[in-house]
């Protein structure tokens, strides 16, 4: 199997994609993998290939122009990865081409199958959502995903998009991403407080991800005052800066010092995933305001830990919290809408047991034997 993204960890961004290698390591155990995960050209060094947990990466440069000629991506990461992907072939070969996300990758993986005479699987993962809004890139997508042998949602609006783009429903899957159930887990909330240098007697609102607009942690700090004046609460955001993003980081900062929130509010940067998973286990709540989303891992990582959520209706999000996990609210509906969800989720008295009950099923082992199963479909 050749699964072929540009969304995976390198020594340049070792942070980077980190649910795609999870699903990847686990489908490994059922199937012979070798990774491509072409590195865009500002990122490459030093960016070599490797070995990981058994399973061969290899990280062709990526070249695009950044910024403009974006319906161009898809032909040029095609033509980038080639010379990678003709030396997989000559060597233990591939049957199958797995790509992730719908564009640039699963362009570029409809390219290389139909060079290679291979079928391929494409797995959307969120991104397609803005990418649709481009009338070029979403013919490209629609031109791909109707010849792909197997499409993969994370998501149902995510399914709705494939089926919108002309994949026929016999060809469609819905596989959401899976927890690591070992490394988030509850733990005693007082003696992380004390670990992590946090308050004990506040309430602890935490939320992960890149700092970039479409993730909505300016309208979390802009419901904080308002909140202030019910519950005694800290904010922490776990996450730095996205290439391009570091004006809205600094507009982030800004605003939290003209609402004078400085001592209630704290970003602690981009972390590995052990780390998170502390936070997760200190904080009374997770706190998810994005704007879209594909299948996110920090709400099943909080749910493994017992720790309730508060997130927007965007991608699976309303699939997977139950009364009992967490609380769900529209987004689009304005900031009353993210000020009542909070309000209602620190009223409550959540049991973190049941919390993390909602997700135990949803290991990244079972996810990985899904993934195989359909790779085996798709070649049979």
């Amino acid at each position: 199997m050749l699964s072929f993204t540009t969304v995976f960890p390198s020594a340049a961004r070792p942070l980077f994609g980190l649910f795609v290698w999870e699903r990847l390591r686990h489908a490994a155990a059922g199937a012979d993998v070798t990774v491509v995960a072409p590195v865009a050209w500002q990122y490459r060094t030093p960016c070599p290939d490797t070995i990981r947990d058994g399973v061969k990466v290899v990280h062709p440069t990526f070249f695009y122009v950044p910024g403009i000629f974006k319906c161009l991506d898809g032909f040029w990461l095609a033509a980038s990865a080639g010379r990678a992907v003709a030396r997989a072939h000559r060597g233990a070969g591939f049957d199958l081409v797995d790509a992730h996300f719908g564009y640039p990758d699963g362009v570029a993986a409809a390219c290389l199958a139909a060079v290679f005479r291979r079928p391929f699987m494409v797995t959307l993962r969120g991104s397609e959502l803005a990418t649709y809004d481009s009338l070029l890139r979403r013919a490209l997508m629609r031109w791909a995903l109707r010849r792909a042998a197997a499409v993969v949602a994370v998501s149902q609006p995510l399914a709705e998009l494939a089926q919108a783009l002309g994949t026929r429903p016999e060809r469609l899957t819905v596989v959401e991403n899976g927890v690591d159930l070992e490394r988030f887990h509850p733990a005693d909330r007082v003696s992380l407080r004390v670990a992590l240098d946090c308050s004990s007697s506040r309430r602890l609102l935490v939320s992960v991800g890149h700092l970039v607009p479409l993730k909505g942690f300016h309208r979390v700090v802009g419901a904080l005052p308002a909140l202030l004046e019910e519950f005694d609460v800290d904010y922490v955001v776990v996450g730095g800066p996205a290439p391009r993003s570091e004006q809205y980081a600094a507009d982030l900062h800004a605003l939290v010092e003209r609402l004078d929130l400085t001592a209630r509010v704290r970003f602690v940067g981009a972390l590995p995933p052990a780390d998170v998973g502390r936070w997760l286990q200190a904080a009374d709540m997770l706190v998810l305001d994005s704007d879209r989303e594909g299948c996110p891992n920090v709400v099943l990582e909080a749910m493994a830990c017992g720790t309730p959520v508060a997130a927007a209706s965007v991608g699976a999000v309303p699939d997977l919290l139950t009364r009992d996990s967490g609380v769900v609210y529209d987004r689009t509906a304005g900031p009353a809408a993210l000020e009542q969800a909070l309000r209602t989720a620190l009223r409550r008295a959540w049991n973190p047991q049941t919390v993390r009950a909602a997700v135990t099923t949803r290991s990244w082992a079972s996810v990985g034997a899904k993934v195989v199963s359909l790779w085996r479909k798709s070649v049979a």
